[in-house]
């Protein structure tokens, strides 16, 4: 008699990740709103464009649409991957878990095939600068360093008041 082995789940690592992608979700949400350089970014994209986070093979997902306001709105994670115009795969729980806790970023996992976009690169890619402004106020700057090619230059009085909105209002109440 044989038992088939599956492999096991890692419920911390995907914990993490979903935390993370909530947390994220609920920053650009808020972030989208006050931030000018935001605001300019996204007014590039057509209206109710979605972004898809997604982790291989059924891991967690994320889901950040451009309403007709032209702000980033959180969409959770109950989003058909058709619905997406542009979708960011991350190939398992261990990439991703890298990535998500700041360890790799996004650029290094690409170049290591541990994530792969489908949709269009140009957003993808103003996507990737609105990411890492969204990360600059939530994390401190050595932190933004390990991950980011450049890190934006903002003001310690914009970034305070902006990490405090975030943390105060956009993560606790989906502002």
């Amino acid at each position: 008699m044989t038992k088939t082995l599956s492999p096991g789940r890692n419920r911390f690592k995907t914990f993490v990740i979903k935390l993370m992608f909530f947390l994220l979700g609920r920053a650009a949400q808020i972030v989208s709103k006050v931030d000018d350089n935001i605001r300019n970014e996204i007014a590039r994209w057509p209206e109710d464009y979605m972004i898809l986070y997604k982790v291989l093979p059924k891991g967690p997902r994320m889901a950040l649409a451009r309403n007709r306001k032209g702000h980033l709105e959180y969409r959770g994670s109950k989003v058909k991957e058709s619905d997406a115009d542009l979708t960011v795969a991350l190939k398992n729980v261990e990439s991703a878990f890298l990535v998500f806790t700041f360890q790799m970023g996004m650029n290094q996992a690409y170049a290591q095939n541990r994530l792969s976009v489908r949709g269009d690169i140009p957003t993808a890619m103003s996507h990737m600068r609105i990411l890492t402004l969204i990360l600059t106020y939530m994390l401190p700057r050595f932190v933004v360093k390990r991950f980011a090619m450049k890190v934006p230059e903002i003001r310690p009085v914009k970034k305070h008041v902006y990490r405090g909105l975030i943390y105060l209002f956009g993560i606790p109440f989906g502002i």
